[in-house]
């Protein structure tokens, strides 16, 4: 890939990560991370907890990450689960039950 052709795409990323990052009022709440080996999406969660603004509550839904990420409100273990468990597990986190919060919990 030619340099300039690199610059250029790396500007795009910025740019959008920052448009991302500042959106606030009618964005939906919830934003999928993906990462893999080749690019980890640690950097990007790390600077959306550090931008939420006070009494924005995180809850950080973990297929893999066993180790609940700081700053974060509420941890969930997907891993294993039923979908309807899940779902109920993410409900109550939504909807204020503080029963969830970073849970050491096993996942079944």
């Amino acid at each position: 890939m030619p340099p300039q052709s690199l610059h250029h795409r790396r500007t795009h990323n910025l740019l959008l990560i920052t448009r991302l990052l500042s959106l606030r009022d009618g964005v939906s709440p919830f934003t999928l991370l993906l990462d893999s080996l080749s690019q980890s999406a640690r950097p990007l969660l790390r600077e959306y907890i550090r931008r939420q603004q006070s009494g924005t509550r995180i809850i950080f839904i973990s297929f893999e990450t066993v180790v609940a990420p700081e700053g974060v409100s509420v941890f969930i273990r997907a891993r294993g689960k039923e979908l309807v468990s899940l779902q109920r597990e993410i409900g109550g986190a939504v909807g204020g039950s503080g029963s969830n919060r970073l849970s050491p919990q096993p996942s079944q």
